[in-house]
């Protein structure tokens, strides 16, 4: 007999926590969460949040994180979370960067799977609940699901991205892994990703924090799907964010240096993404070279500089000197004339060193 109510009372306390799990679960765990930086962007917010709640479905969470903006983003952000109950307004203590304020987004993030977006984009009504439906459409759940988007260039250009389809379905993926790294599908924000794929993954704080993070989940990835819209739309701007940094007279090219250095640690000798890695990375330095000579520093640091990163570019990516602007292939003569050929630690020293000289080198 007592054996029978203690059955009976197992059986009991077992549905209660059921119950209890079904209830947390249901109410707690959410399809999707989307994590928007935002720091200083007034001027795009109201539009971009507006486009990104008709770009989710009801039973999404919108981690709005305002990296202490020094403008009215933060008092927009306000506005938006108390008309609708997705969002969840967090904010940084201090300006902590883009890396920081999405891994912070990922510690947060509810979802059975998470994305980004940028906070001052734009998405065509249901772009994240459409990569959320592909990735249920089958029995297994994949670690990432792309989509494409459209970048605008500042003069209105707009390219869609990626060119052709990188995915075939049932194939694995792993025999596609070399086309899915291209430089066509680096942004974080066309995707969505698993929550516990994410387990240990993060943003450095390195600029072209999204090039990294690409090339790590692309090399852990096992099942990806594709999604072909174009209906994630990417604005470039020199106002602070995309490729300005190559712009402004800073010490940010050193972060290529221990950027590139960083990712080869996580990916290890995988060729195929190695080999994909540094034409990418190759490029982010040709943009830094051919804009130093706009720089507002002296003639013969601007030679010592152009001239130290295309020879440590030779040496690390098989630059082609001659493939720069005339501009670029002059200081480098010049550069050659007084400086003989250096190790790659030594070009390291040198790189560092002129990272130092200038304004605004960016905190780690």
């Amino acid at each position: 007999m007592l054996r029978h109510y203690f059955f009976v009372f197992w059986v009991y306390l077992k549905s209660i926590l059921w119950y209890n799990t079904y209830i947390f679960v249901g109410v707690f765990m959410k399809n999707l969460s989307v994590i928007v930086p935002i720091y200083n962007k007034e001027n795009f917010l109201e539009d971009s949040l507006n486009s990104l709640l008709n770009g989710v479905a009801q039973d999404t969470e919108l981690l709005l994180i305002d990296d202490h903006s020094t403008d009215g983003s933060f008092s927009i952000a306000q506005d938006f979370s108390k008309r609708d109950s997705r969002i969840r307004l967090l904010k940084n203590n201090i300006n902590s960067g883009v890396g920081y304020t999405r891994n912070k987004g990922m510690r947060e993030a509810s979802g059975e799977y998470i994305g980004f977006f940028d906070a001052d984009d734009r998405v065509d009504y249901g772009f994240y609940d459409q990569l959320y439906q592909k990735a249920i459409s089958k029995n297994r759940r994949p670690d990432i699901v792309a989509g494409g988007f459209r970048c605008f260039s500042k003069d209105n250009l707009c390219i869609g991205f990626p060119f052709f389809s990188f995915i075939v379905e049932d194939v694995p993926f792993s025999i596609q892994r070399r086309k899915f790294a291209s430089r066509e599908t680096v942004s974080c924000c066309n995707k969505i990703y698993h929550h516990d794929f994410l387990d240990g993954k993060y943003f450095t704080d390195y600029i072209k924090e999204d090039v990294y993070f690409h090339y790590w989940t692309t090399r852990d990835a096992r099942i990806v799907f594709e999604n072909r819209l174009f209906n994630y739309y990417y604005y470039s701007s020199d106002t602070g964010r995309n490729l300005s940094y190559y712009h402004s007279p800073n010490g940010d090219f050193y972060d290529l240096v221990e950027g590139g250095l960083w990712l080869q640690q996580k990916i290890g000798r995988e060729k195929d993404l190695l080999s994909s890695f540094c034409e990418v990375q190759l490029q982010a330095f040709v943009y830094y070279i051919q804009s130093i000579a706009k720089w507002n520093i002296p003639i013969e640091d601007q030679v010592n500089l152009i001239g130290t990163l295309i020879e440590y570019c030779e040496s690390v990516y098989q630059l082609d000197p001659n493939s720069l602007d005339p501009v670029s292939q002059d200081f480098y003569q010049t550069y050659r004339k007084s400086n003989s050929s250096s190790s790659i630690e030594c070009l390291k020293q040198k790189l560092m060193r002129f990272s130092y000289e200038y304004p605004n080198r960016r905190k780690k």
